[in-house]
């Protein structure tokens, strides 16, 4: 233990002494578990997002190039009208090459000034502090529920350790890039001798962009988001001395048996291969075949180190003469208060709320949504709303993770436009005020605070406006909409929100909707709101699972005709102003699979290709 992490650890235990003299024998002998440290999916989602994004370019660069000039490279540069097998590169393809690996170049830089501007770069600093940020509030609330307390732990090791990760990323994205195109190369060439069609390599190309647009994106997230959440987890519990932790799996199908075995078994940090049974009085190696690393470092380890602090807590009680108590209790009093709550089953469990207040709860307490607000929508909607999202968690738990807000879409935009409010104020207030007392010198303090306040509102209103306002307005038409912020300050905002305009009346929503049905404008069975959630949810899984690219729902996308798809799902799932209307296509589909006790051959082949999908998904 190092000097600093013997003094933070001082200072705690000196904390924990104060607050248990006020507390009898027996509450200082139970024992409360830390809070269930959760794992940062949302944090691992952008970052698999993000890097589908950071190929994009590279991606569209390729097809721009290969669609423009591909002619000209398959024949080599021959006058020929047919290609013959051996036919050699010619300067079409080595054209091709250079600007490939020029643009590459420019785009991800081997100079250490150019890759400090760049957007990957910069991109990869974002995600490395939310997942800081997400690994904080599970530090806070573990402290808090086991100690009674909050310690802040020290954090002037983060620049330097942010750093290293995102070097470390960046390095990694510039090779994949790099491979990427060394094999796009060696695709193209081979189309020059062998002699292909245009037709074979576009799908060899499409091949290899298969490649990176999913599975090397979640491996490389998972991965790297495990490792860095698990180095975050070390460094602040051995910045308050902690020795040793409790090793915590997601525990789902995909935890390995290596792992499965160390659950809830006690670990050190300066040891990683012993463990104990008995809290910590012997240690001993651990369990055959078990892994050899601390939590997160293994690869694609999803796994998280729960804070010991019953090491503090036993040499206190050493000192009073108490002996821990461990009994059942303490464990009812653990469960009711720091596991996450089990879904309720929908048509058995669910209850529905008797007022605003309930909804709001229900979505903060049972699902797990920091904020809700359900002001201005109808009991019955709200409650609709919540069942849906039941449903759906259950279904797919990683969307939870991307979810802060819920409720109504105006209340949305208004907590989003307070928030950036509170952070213009901050940010530019004492600019303001410095300005304005140049401007007036004679002026009193009371006419400078006034007249600096109302600047700053003036602004944050003007520059809201610009920047998100008009961005965010709700459309007149829009029952629902999906939010997913790009910028950190406005994440907890992210969500799928109903507008109360349409649901203020619920009956009147419903009739609206049968007709919308009955006009095959939307399709069979999606009369009601939680239809319309489903919808979303169905926007929400396809940018995860990049359904829109999968090739069993392209190959019936492709297939059908509109009055196909009119007759078949709805006249929306291909007449609408999204710029990829296969979207709302799958969107569509899902709403119906969802709510259609019988969905019909469309819906039900879409639905069931997202179940397929999601599972593979899973397993990578």
């Amino acid at each position: 233990m190092t000097e600093e992490g013997k003094a933070s650890r001082a200072a705690l235990t000196v904390l924990v002494k104060a607050k248990r003299s006020s507390m009898g024998r027996a509450a200082r002998a139970r024992r409360k578990k830390p809070a269930r440290w959760l794992y940062p999916w949302a944090v691992e989602n952008r970052y698999a997002a993000a890097y589908r994004a950071w190929f994009r370019p590279v991606r569209d660069f390729v097809h721009d190039y290969v669609q423009k000039h591909r002619e000209a490279v398959l024949m080599g540069d021959s006058a020929d009208a047919v290609v013959r097998q051996d036919e050699a590169a010619g300067e079409s393809f080595n054209t091709m090459v250079r600007s490939l690996n020029g643009w590459a170049g420019a785009y991800i830089s081997d100079d250490e000034e150019k890759k400090l501007r760049s957007p990957v770069y910069l991109g990869l600093g974002n995600i490395a502090d939310s997942a800081f940020d997400f690994n904080g509030i599970q530090y806070d609330k573990s402290v808090k529920s086991a100690l009674g307390i909050q310690f802040p732990s020290d954090e002037g090791w983060w620049p330097s350790a942010r750093e290293l990760w995102q070097d470390m990323n960046y390095d990694i994205i510039r090779s994949d890039i790099k491979k990427y195109i060394a094999d796009i190369n060696a695709a193209t060439e081979q189309a020059v001798t062998n002699g292909w069609s245009a037709g074979k390599l576009s799908a060899k190309i499409q091949e290899l962009d298969d490649k990176i647009s999913r599975s090397r994106a979640r491996f490389i997230a998972r991965d790297q988001m495990g490792k860095l959440n698990g180095q975050v987890s070390q460094h602040r519990m051995q910045d308050i001395g902690l020795s040793m932790y409790e090793w915590s799996t997601s525990g789902d199908e995909r935890v390995r048996e290596s792992h499965e075995v160390m659950e809830g078994l006690l670990c050190r940090w300066d040891d990683a291969e012993v463990c104990s049974h008995d809290n910590g009085k012997t240690w001993v190696p651990r369990p055959a075949g078990a892994v050899l690393m601390h939590p997160g470092m293994d690869y694609q380890c999803r796994c998280c180190a729960l804070p010991w602090f019953d090491e503090i807590l036993n040499e206190l009680d050493a000192a009073d003469g108490i002996v821990p108590d461990y009994g059942p209790e303490e464990t009812a009093e653990f469960m009711e208060t720091t596991e996450t709550p089990e879904m309720p089953v929908l048509e058995e469990d669910f209850i529905p709320a008797t007022n605003t207040n309930s909804s709001n709860a229900y979505a903060k307490n049972i699902l797990g949504i920091p904020h809700a607000d359900y002001k201005g929508v109808s009991l019955e909607a709200a409650n609709e709303w919540n069942r849906g999202l039941t449903d759906n968690f259950r279904k797919f738990q990683e969307l939870k993770e991307q979810f802060g807000f819920v409720g109504e879409s105006h209340a949305r935009n208004a907590a989003m436009k307070e928030k950036y409010k509170k952070l213009y104020f901050q940010e530019k207030r004492a600019d303001f005020e410095r300005q304005i007392r140049a401007k007036l010198p004679n002026a009193s303090p009371e006419e400078i605070r006034e007249i600096t306040e109302n600047t700053l509102e003036e602004y944050s209103n003007r520059y809201w406006q610009k920047n998100y306002g008009k961005h965010l307005k709700v459309p007149k038409l829009a029952v629902a909409q999906s939010y997913t912020p790009i910028e950190e300050w406005c994440q907890e905002f992210a969500g799928i929100t109903v507008n109360k305009d349409h649901v203020k009346d619920y009956s009147d929503f419903l009739k609206r909707s049968e007709r919308a049905v009955a006009a095959k404008y939307h399709p069979v069975g999606t009369e009601t709101l939680k239809a319309t959630l489903d919808h979303e949810i169905g926007h929400q899984l396809d940018s995860m699972l990049d359904l829109r690219t999968d090739s069993v729902i392209l190959d019936l996308w492709g297939k059908l005709s509109h009055e196909q798809i009119t007759e078949g799902l709805s006249v929306y799932a291909w007449n609408n102003t999204n710029p990829q209307p296969i979207r709302e296509f799958i969107a569509e589909a899902w709403s119906e699979y969802c709510n259609n006790p019988a969905p019909r051959p469309i819906a039900k082949k879409v639905g069931e290709r997202i179940e397929e999908v999601y599972k593979e998904w899973k397993r990578k």
